[in-house]
């Protein structure tokens, strides 16, 4: 059975998975003094965002991919998507939104 859903629907539906699994996330302290006036936001030592003055970079394998695969939501509804997110669970509102990878980044 094939269902229809609504764009609005769909992103409110996303957004709730979205706080389900990273509705919880805690700032690390230690991520934060190595790289000062980023706050990085983890789960089971895992970054999931970093948040630096007007800017987030949110991590794209577990947020991105999955917004794209469960929901098929476009590059333009994810960014809406973790916008609402960010402001609603975490009271951050940034200007820039981007998608990356923290391979690099050493704690």
């Amino acid at each position: 059975m094939k269902y229809i859903i609504v764009e609005s629907r769909l992103l409110e539906v996303a957004l709730k998975w979205l706080v389900n699994f990273y509705g919880d996330l805690y700032r690390d302290e230690v991520a934060s003094e190595a790289y000062p006036h980023h706050n990085f936001y983890m789960e089971n030592g895992e970054i999931i965002f970093d948040s630096y003055e007007d800017r987030v970079v949110y991590n794209s394998e577990l947020i991105k991919k999955p917004l794209e695969d469960h929901f098929s939501l476009d590059h333009q509804q994810v960014k809406e998507v973790v916008q609402r997110w960010l402001s609603k669970v975490y009271d951050i509102h940034p200007k820039k939104i981007y998608s990356g990878s923290f391979e690099n980044v050493e704690i």
